[in-house]
């Protein structure tokens, strides 16, 4: 039974990284024995680290991994590599993040201390004719990865530096919009701020604000308006509820003067 672990080489540096899962911070040049074992196994399992266990169930990393976070909770399920795929609406290794849910006129500021995470989603997708615009900024340094999502699936599609259609790293202000990413109609988006101070081992406060619009083109619209509605909002961008408003200021002012 093999267990968890992976190895680089460089054979034109003649350099080998062995990684031992559950060692901890154990300086192996301090324990011979230990530094034997993983070399030999290394050697004679082809290049495997081998379970020396009489009970296999001890050498499986994927059991103590599912353990330490809490197996998901409820929000998500463990699967063999000891992973969490979460439920669609949240996120994190542990599935105990909630999703924000991005609609149209979405304006929050979050407060993040330290290192974190914040997955935010668009799931009522756009139509011919609308766009969408996502604005983020942060006091700190972001990176942002972006995912395609579906209202559909059962499990969120997390974004990843793995993970993602598009990137953006070190970006303290964004704009992005539909038509820079018209694969996008639907999307998740996973802000992650780098709030840590690795010199003086500090965690950093940062403002994180993030603001989502919906916009319908007036030129695709203008064969359900009349001329003089036409007028009115001739090639300008105007948002899905300021349309919806329009119309009905309209249709009441010529209700009125029909009745006069």
């Amino acid at each position: 039974m093999y267990v968890g672990g992976y190895w680089r080489a460089d054979p034109d540096y003649l350099i080998t990284l062995l990684t031992v899962p559950k060692m901890g911070h154990a300086a192996l040049r301090t324990d011979v024995p230990t530094l034997n074992q993983a070399v030999g196994d290394y050697l004679l399992n082809d290049h495997k680290l081998y379970c020396h266990q009489d009970d296999l169930y001890k050498c499986l990393t994927a059991n103590s991994m599912c353990a330490a976070m809490n197996a998901c909770g409820v929000n998500g399920i463990c699967m063999y590599e000891g992973q969490c795929i979460c439920n669609k609406g949240w996120s994190g290794a542990d599935c105990s993040q909630k999703t924000n849910l991005l609609t149209s006129f979405y304006s929050k500021t979050a407060t993040v201390n330290g290192t974190q995470q914040i997955i935010y989603e668009y799931r009522e997708g756009i139509y011919s004719g609308e766009r969408w615009e996502l604005t983020v900024s942060s006091q700190l340094p972001m990176d942002l990865f972006i995912n395609s999502a579906s209202s559909q699936d059962a499990f969120a599609i997390e974004p990843s530096a793995f993970d993602h259609i598009a990137a953006f790293k070190r970006q303290t202000y964004l704009k992005l919009t539909s038509e820079q990413l018209p694969s996008l109609s639907k999307f998740a988006a996973k802000v992650r701020i780098s709030g840590t101070d690795h010199y003086s081992n500090l965690y950093m406060q940062s403002q994180l604000k993030v603001s989502f619009v919906v916009f319908a083109k007036s030129g695709d619209i203008k064969a359900s308006l009349s001329a003089e509605e036409v007028e009115a909002v001739d090639g300008s961008w105007i948002n899905e509820d300021t349309f919806t408003s329009l119309k009905g200021i309209f249709t009441e002012t010529k209700a009125r003067i029909l009745d006069l």
